[in-house]
């Protein structure tokens, strides 16, 4: 939804760019400014429920942080991201990629 009014309040699992937030080293993403600026109550840390290569990207970056990078390079970290985000408890998903990563994951 483009709906802003629906993270107001909300715990709210922020998914940014990969690039941009390992190699790029960045703080935080579009998603990141989106959730704070519309009110979200809570920004999830998705460490607690990484599944398969995303473990190894928290590894070799750890300051990532509370954010989830977009890593789908592959088919098998494409199914990590997906499964790694439908695994996390939260009320919605913001996406701050460059793509609408609905069209290649099931959220």
């Amino acid at each position: 939804s483009d709906d802003i009014n629906v993270i107001r309040g909300k715990r709210v699992l922020c998914v940014e760019d990969g690039p941009t937030l390992t190699h790029g080293g960045m703080k935080y993403g579009a998603a990141m400014v989106g959730a704070e600026k519309n009110g979200a109550k809570e920004i999830i840390d998705p460490r607690p429920y990484l599944k398969g290569k995303l473990c190894d990207t928290f590894k070799q970056y750890p300051n990532i942080g509370h954010l989830l990078p977009a890593m789908g390079y592959d088919k098998q970290q494409i199914k990590d991201l997906e499964d790694t985000i439908n695994l996390c408890d939260c009320d919605i998903v913001i996406s701050g990629t460059p793509i609408d990563i609905s069209r290649i994951i099931n959220i």
